[in-house]
């Protein structure tokens, strides 16, 4: 597969890899840490770097303490980690583009600086020329391998490198046409986008419509064309496959003959053949099936990370970690855990509710059950249980355990964990857990006593359970004391404690006492920012209130999406009421409209409006009909943009889109 630059820019592309000789695989482990093994099973890149890319062509981008560099398949470092960046794409050769104090260059394989970093941006070589954008302004050229200037700049606002057919797209006054070398004009500048020639056909986009035109820039006919037509999405051809979505039914794959190779309705999602087998999803675990449909690996993974190539394919366990297996489904490296999703969900439901109720020693079995069948709630929880001793002795190795075990199979609330016990270290637990014995047993002045101790030492569970003890008061012996409560919230929400930030801003948001709207909206921003639903969802409830700030729905609206995005029940009521009684974003709402009728240039229109106001919804949206429409370059901005405004679906979009390489 040929990953290139086309309406936007991409820096580095990695898909599948096919036909390129015996590739190792990058594999990280339980600490999160990545290393290479090879086909036998042996580590010959050790577990110590933040990342390494596939192998493309025999090198992979390998990244440690925000710097990168390239290792090859025998493990050997070709480049040293060196550089802020480092671009290794599908089929570019030497020089590689690198960054160095934010600007881009390219050196030689020798690791000496043949094109002077001076440019703010430089994509891979293409047949020895090379997309670069002005040192001063966002405009682009492109330069040859000695550095010379191809294309001049002020000219083009984006381009492409990769002259297929001898013709490069290129966008002039927001819309795109087609040059050749010598910077001549071949097709007009009349269409939103273009992408590069492929075999004398290059897809564009006129009016509301993709369509197919030749080199002369005629329009021609196309399979694709007539394809997108009959299906709900359609992924762009691969290996001779067509991976594509029918209504109301599911993913299937087909030939590029219409023929289908995996049937609709059987599976919850589908991959592409390679090798003869394809990877297969049911009930959020992956298996795999040959031709004939035949189920030969069975359904034991959480995810799946590369097909087979090379005779191996993989995958990820229950605990995060990656498994290399061969076709007859052994594991090469890592190891099988055969789950149970339904007995997973019916435990974890019993052992939360008992959580909740504070029936620890109760839970443990049913969480632990329930972890050791992959749900990663469970698995979080079990891991805050050993953490503070509760319904179990207290044991920090097997609490860390369980929480990295959470994080990597994808709980925001076990990473936030571990975010919370790097920086404060192993916390001084002993005080606390007396103070919380003596809580139980409703012995409240001995409570207080012992979690003073642990508040001195800084122990921010300490802080919160003082403040809650002080805000309800606790029997006959300690009565309710507001001002105290605010105290001892304000301790520990100062050491970034996300629940004392939302009970200090409900405090301040009372009727009664210390009212200040000011300062209820400042915490519960405060901890919106590290991520607690509910104090998004309290900053909702402000805004349709027009408590202490003006009414707006739009950004209740925005607050409360954001909230429901992470699970919250009654934020997706408030969501739900919102958009029933129309009082959503009118661009939003048009959007979605035209979406649901497959409409999608005109819902692009009103998404655009929508993000042009800062709506990261929109944005997440532009990214979806983006990637629906194989656009990724244009998918991934939209993605990121709106990451940046908050939108927690559009990060898991971008992860996926990155896994699948398209």
């Amino acid at each position: 597969m040929k990953c290139r630059p086309a309406a936007l820019l991409l820096l580095s592309c990695f898909g599948y890899l096919l036909g390129l000789g015996q590739q190792p695989a990058p594999i990280w482990n339980a600490d999160g840490k990545y290393g290479v093994v090879n086909s036998k099973g042996q580590v010959i890149v050790p577990f110590e770097y933040d990342y390494i890319s596939s192998y493309n062509q025999g090198l992979a981008i390998v990244a440690k303490n925000k710097k990168k560099g390239l290792v090859d398949v025998n493990g050997k470092m070709v480049i040293p980690v060196m550089y802020e960046d480092i671009y290794h794409c599908d089929n570019s050769g030497w020089p590689k583009p690198v960054k160095i104090s934010g600007k881009a260059g390219a050196i030689n394989r020798k690791n000496q600086l043949v094109i002077p970093a001076t440019y703010r941006f430089m994509d891979c070589f293409y047949n020895g020329l090379a997309l670069v954008s002005d040192p001063k302004e966002e405009t682009y050229g492109i330069i040859d391998s000695t550095g010379k200037l191809i294309i001049p700049f002020g000219i083009y606002q984006s381009l492409s490198a990769d002259f297929n057919n001898g013709l490069v797209p290129a966008k002039k006054n927001d819309r795109w046409g087609y040059i050749n070398k010598a910077g001549k004009e071949v097709i007009p500048f009349i269409y939103l986008h273009a992408f590069p020639f492929e075999k004398g056909r290059a897809e564009v986009t006129k009016g509301y419509d993709d369509i197919y035109i030749n080199t002369k820039g005629e329009e021609v006919n196309h399979y694709m064309t007539e394809l997108r037509k009959q299906y709900e999405q359609l992924n762009y051809p691969l290996n001779g496959q067509i991976r594509y979505r029918k209504e109301g039914i599911g993913w299937c794959v087909m030939d590029t003959t219409g023929k289908e190779l995996i049937p609709a309705g059987k599976y919850d999602d589908v991959d592409y053949f390679f090798e003869g087998v394809a990877f297969v999803r049911k009930k959020n675990k992956w298996g795999a099936i040959d031709r004939q449909g035949n189920l030969v690996i069975p359904f034991y993974y959480m995810g799946k990370l590369r097909p087979f190539t090379d005779g191996l394919a993989l995958l990820r366990n229950i605990e995060g970690e990656q498994v290399l297996i061969n076709k007859k489904g052994e594991a090469v490296y890592g190891k099988h855990i055969i789950l149970d999703a339904t007995k997973a969900a019916t435990d974890y439901a019993t052992g939360e509710r008992l959580y909740q109720a504070r029936k620890y020693q109760e839970a443990v079995p049913y969480l632990r059950s329930a972890a050791d069948n992959g749900h990663e709630e469970a698995m979080y929880l079990l891991g805050l249980l050993y953490w503070k001793g509760f319904g179990v002795l207290q044991d920090v190795d097997e609490s860390m355990k369980w929480l990295k075990r959470a994080s990597g199979n994808g709980s925001y609330n076990a990473r936030e964990e571990l975010k919370k016990i790097e920086k404060a270290g192993l916390p001084q637990v002993d005080e606390y857990k007396m103070g919380y014995d003596a809580f139980q047993l409703k012995k409240y002045k001995e409570a207080v006593s012992w979690f003073n101790k642990a508040a001195a030492k800084g122990n921010m569970e300490a802080m919160f359970n003082l403040g809650m003890i002080y805000q309800l008061g606790a029997g006959t012996e300690i009565p309710a004391n507001e001002k105290e409560a605010v105290g001892w919230y304000q301790k520990a929400a100062d050491k970034g404690h996300v629940n004392s930030m939302n009970n200090l801003g409900q405090l301040y948001l009372s009727e009664e006492g210390i009212q200040d709207f000011k300062l209820a909206l400042q915490w519960f921003t405060k901890g919106a920012d590290k991520g607690h639903s509910g104090c998004m969802y309290n900053i909702g409830v402000m805004y349709a209130n027009g408590t202490g700030v003006t009414m707006q729905m739009e950004e209740a609206y925005k607050w409360f999406k954001k909230a429901a995005d992470k699970g919250m029940v009654e934020a997706k009521e408030a969501v739900k009421k919102i958009e029933k009684e129309g009082l959503v974003s009118t661009e939003v709402k048009n959007g979605d409209a035209a979406f649901d009728k497959k409409e999608y240039d005109k819902a692009l229109t009103w998404y655009q409006q929508g993000a042009d106001k800062g709506y990261s919804e929109a944005m997440y949206k532009l990214g979806l009909i983006y990637e629906l429409k194989h656009k990724t370059t244009l998918a991934r901005e939209w993605y990121k943009k709106a990451i940046a405004g908050g939108h927690l679906k559009a990060k898991e979009a971008l992860e996926n889109l990155e896994l699948t390489g398209f």
